[in-house]
């Protein structure tokens, strides 16, 4: 059940989540510093990931008090997830121009992870806090 101290400490979270996705995604594109392309691609997917997870737990945590927003952080990333794998496996078979399929190998290659260790982060911080509530 979401209290009104939680509800606004998620909210000051997702908002920071944004704003840090919105400067990687802004540096990657703008700066593009050279030897790091690949890190601050996963870091903006990562950040990006999360902000999109906590954005829906907020409005999830306003419909529906009770619910739980691991459960809700969870199906989200892995709704996520499959959007990303079924968009790049479509990109990876339709092959046309010099590119063919460039765009889904990176989807892959960089989301995949980011979703599975953000998923694996969620069951872990839900393992910690059922025990931590279980003790007392």
């Amino acid at each position: 059940m979401l209290k009104k101290n939680k509800t606004l400490k998620l909210l000051c979270i997702t908002i920071i989540f944004w704003v840090l996705a919105a400067v990687t995604w802004l540096v990657e594109i703008a700066i593009n510093p050279s030897n790091l392309e690949f890190v601050l691609a996963c870091a903006a997917v990562a950040f990006s990931a999360m902000a999109v997870c906590l954005t829906v737990c907020c409005i999830f945590g306003k419909i529906k008090p009770k619910i739980s927003l691991y459960r809700v952080f969870a199906i989200t990333d892995i709704i996520m997830a499959a959007l990303s794998v079924g968009y790049a496996i479509y990109d990876i078979n339709t092959d046309t121009g010099w590119f063919a399929g460039i765009v889904g190998a990176l989807i892959l290659c960089i989301t995949i992870p980011v979703f599975a260790v953000l998923l694996l982060a969620d069951f872990i911080v839900w393992i910690i806090r059922r025990k931590n509530n279980l003790k007392f």
